[in-house]
């Protein structure tokens, strides 16, 4: 502890002092360190010199000493730093330091611990320098890389120019060439567009605001509309609200009603014409049938068309000899005779469904005179009365009707509700059920109409295999397609998935702005093809029947059978909703059978001022 104080107070004395010459000094044994403790303090103590005496930098040219230890210690010390001032290194004998000589001990340390401050300072000195141009290159050199990088990049930017003005040019072009190609239709269109569209909507404000009259500019609105549709084709129509909703249900094979299957004629009296083809002017109007499948004015064209019938009855009748006049004569009274019985009959219950109106008390052939105390005169649309009956669920409407054998009128109360429409309305067996011919009779295609076929078909394969006692599964089946308008293409296609192979083409659509598609069949039949099919039609099978039984008769897989041609209807239309609750539907594509038949018996040409003087679409028969 003495001596390094005595190296502290000599340190902050500032005291320079040389070392000469090397001063041996011997201690007494007794005081003298004979372990190796003794070295390791001394190389404390000088590392506790370099550490506390950083301010000498005083550049001296000393030797370095190294203490010997006393025998039996091994250790060594020294000092050797830096490369331009290393010095011999002499050993010192600690043994030979005497007792007497402990201030040349003090001034020895002193003087060592100086000279190697400014050795380790120098060196240290020196080293920051080399490192500092080290460093001082390096920083030159990442310089002249930063250059050199710069100089290429720029050169090579200079070189590019001319081809980038190129790009840039060819750019420019493309994009005012795709913009001119994008936006001059649309322009057009909007342009085209909007004009009808203003004179539209400036002339019912006119009316509107100055007619001798209170006009209603909803009706008139869709008078224009239906009327505009009507230059088309008969299948394109504007759906009101009830339409709509009336459409919705159709599709959807639900409704709120009864349950009761009504007829009666749909034109108001007096005007006597045909209102099917086939010349019956009893018109099976099913209360579950939300939506005209087939319009008036399409089964007109057809029976016109079959019947090679002209708009004038005189041009018509000038056109046949006078045997041909006769009989037309003769068929036109016997319509005549035929609607006037049809009213004189009046509005008829032709099926009550069980489960709703038939567990209420209505049956078959009922003569429905008054719903909710509104009287059904003569010559009421059959139409007008579907819509009375219906109503929301949970609502009661009240039914008088006529029974034959039963005097006076029966007044029943009936709740309305969810009627589930079924398309399967048929399913038994012809003769004998061991003989294992089936019979179906399918009136529509809503969305549950594969389900139903499907389920028909599995009760007859089972009934017939108990039956024969597991002989035989089902022999033949006839699939009666007569009077059925048609419905979802889908349920078509899943109808025909049962009959036909796997894999096999059904129907294929195609028109203008319609998408080409072909729908195939993606399961096994369900009909073994031992089992014969026989379809049953007639000239008001139409439409999705009509893509069933091309697809049987074109694959093969059974016979076509009836007294005349299928209706013709081959026309796909598109529901798209409008606002407020309204839609339109209108005609996008055509069917195709399997074979490449187009299924539509008619044409259809655009009307207009410049066409027929009522602006009506021009019918015409396919060749």
């Amino acid at each position: 502890m003495i001596l390094k104080r005595k190296m502290m107070d000599a340190a902050n004395k500032g005291t320079n002092s040389t070392v000469a010459d090397s001063h041996q000094c011997s201690y007494n044994r007794k005081k003298a360190m004979t372990t190796n403790t003794k070295s390791i303090s001394s190389t404390a103590l000088l590392c506790l010199s370099l550490v506390c005496l950083p301010s000498y930098h005083h550049r001296a040219t000393v030797d370095a000493f190294v203490i010997r230890p006393s025998a039996g210690s091994s250790s060594k010390i020294g000092i050797s730093k830096g490369k331009d001032i290393v010095k011999p290194i002499h050993l010192i004998d600690e043994n030979a330091l005497s007792s007497n000589s402990i201030d040349r001990k003090h001034a020895i340390f002193q003087s060592s611990a100086k000279s190697t401050i400014h050795t380790t300072s120098s060196a240290l000195s020196l080293s920051n320098n080399n490192e500092e141009e080290e460093e001082n290159d390096e920083e030159g050199k990442l310089k002249n890389k930063i250059k050199q990088s710069y100089k290429k990049t720029l050169t090579k930017v200079i070189n590019f120019i001319p081809t980038l003005k190129v790009a840039l040019s060819s750019f420019t072009v493309g994009i005012v060439l795709a913009f001119t190609i994008i936006l001059v239709p649309v322009y057009n269109s909007v342009d085209k567009m909007s004009e009808p569209v203003t004179l539209f909507e400036t002339i019912l404000n006119d009316l509107d605001n100055g007619y001798v009259d209170t006009v209603d500019t909803k009706k008139l609105f869709e008078t224009g509309v239906n009327a505009m549709l009507k230059s088309l084709d008969p299948y394109t129509e504007f759906e009101g609200r009830q339409e709509a909703k009336d459409m919705n249900e159709g599709i959807s094979g639900k409704y709120a009603g009864v349950g009761l299957v009504i007829s009666g004629t749909s034109l108001p009296a007096p005007t006597i014409v045909s209102s099917s083809p086939s010349g019956n002017s009893n018109s099976n109007v099913d209360v579950s049938s939300s939506s005209n499948l087939l319009p008036q004015d399409a089964l007109n064209d057809n029976n016109k068309l079959l019947n090679d019938l002209g708009d004038d009855d005189e041009d018509l009748l000038s056109d046949y000899d006078d045997f041909d006049r006769e009989d037309i004569v003769k068929q036109r009274k016997e319509e005549k005779r035929i609607v006037q019985k049809a009213y004189e009959k009046g509005v008829r219950v032709i099926s009550a469904f069980e489960g709703y109106a038939f567990d209420a008390g209505m049956r078959p052939g009922d003569k429905i005179v008054a719903i909710d105390g509104w009287r059904i005169k003569y010559g009421t649309p059959v139409e007008d009365v579907r819509l009375r009956l219906r109503g929301e669920p949970g609502t009661n409407v009240d039914i008088t009707f006529e029974r034959d054998g039963v005097d006076g009128e029966t007044t029943l109360a009936i709740p309305r509700n969810i009627v589930q429409i079924r398309d399967v309305k048929l399913t038994s067996f012809i003769g004998k059920p061991q003989d294992g011919i089936g019979y179906i009779q399918l009136t529509g295609f809503n969305a549950n109409a594969g389900r139903e076929v499907r389920s028909s078909i599995f009760a007859l394969q089972q009934a017939a295999e108990e039956a024969s006692k597991g002989d035989h599964s089902l022999k033949g089946l006839i699939l009666d397609l007569r009077g059925n308008p048609g419905g979802l293409l889908t349920s078509a296609v899943d109808v025909s998935s049962l009959l036909v192979p796997k894999g096999s083409e059904i129907v294929s659509a195609k028109g203008r702005g319609f998408p080409g598609v072909t729908y195939k069949s993606r399961v096994d039949p369900i009909l073994d093809p031992s089992t014969k099919l026989a379809v049953l039609i007639n000239d008001s099978t139409a439409s999705a029947a009509e893509i069933v039984s091309g697809a049987v008769q074109d694959l093969d897989v059974g016979v076509i059978i009836g007294s005349n041609r299928s209706f013709g209807k081959g026309l796909v239309q598109n529901v798209e909703e409008l606002p407020f609750d309204t839609a339109l539907k209108f005609t996008v594509a055509k069917y195709y059978t399997p074979s490449g038949r187009c299924i539509q018996s008619t044409n259809y040409k655009e009307g207009g001022v410049d066409g027929n003087s009522d602006g009506r679409y021009k019918a015409s028969k396919v060749a």
